[in-house]
């Protein structure tokens, strides 16, 4: 005569069966969730080495036959310029194919980037929430034109579509009326006008 009851399993076993069943659940809810954030960065957002030479953008106070130059991070006796004079009809204050890179080096925005709104708010005496906004700017690398006057530059703040932080961008004014746009916070110069 066999015995017909069913073998019980020691209640430590079942135990630790739960404790692992919920384990490799835990497991697989951490692996999808971290699939969607992946999942959820675009393929701009891997890093990408940085251009040596700025873009070079459309300015409205050079002729359009000839473009001025440009300056980068280690052209320190440069004057910084632009590029020929953009069309009547184009908007000379978008600078066009800009990459911006986050703090941790990783491509946060890439296209084109429109400075009327900031010259606009700049006018109006609107300041950006960044401290600072519309402070001397030093130019202590010596990567703009030298001025004998300390406080000639003033930098303000250009917002960077994605970012929630400041962001590097940043638009320099002379006080002559020259302005410099700096996609990289301070490493190249690009002349707007």
């Amino acid at each position: 005569m066999t015995n017909n009851k069913p073998t019980s399993l020691p209640r430590w076993a079942l135990i630790a069966g739960i404790g692992a069943l919920v384990v490799l659940l835990l497991c697989g809810v951490g692996a999808l969730f971290a699939l969607s954030q992946a999942s959820s960065l675009t393929a701009a957002a891997t890093p990408v080495a940085r251009a040596a030479t700025p873009t070079v953008v459309p300015t409205p106070s050079r002729p359009a036959t000839a473009p001025t130059a440009t300056v980068g991070a280690n052209a320190r006796t440069a004057t910084p310029t632009t590029s020929a004079r953009a069309t009547p009809t184009s908007n000379p204050y978008l600078m066009r194919n800009q990459k911006i890179y986050d703090v941790d080096g990783r491509l946060a925005y890439q296209g084109d980037i429109d400075l009327k709104p900031v010259f606009d708010r700049i006018a109006a005496g609107i300041k950006d929430p960044h401290p600072n906004d519309g402070v001397v700017f030093q130019n202590r690398e010596r990567l703009l034109p030298v001025k004998s006057d300390s406080s000639y530059y003033h930098e303000y703040v250009v917002r960077t579509p994605g970012l929630s932080a400041v962001g590097p961008q940043r638009l320099i004014l002379g006080r002559d009326g020259e302005a410099y746009y700096t996609p990289d916070h301070y490493d190249t110069f690009i002349r707007v006008k």
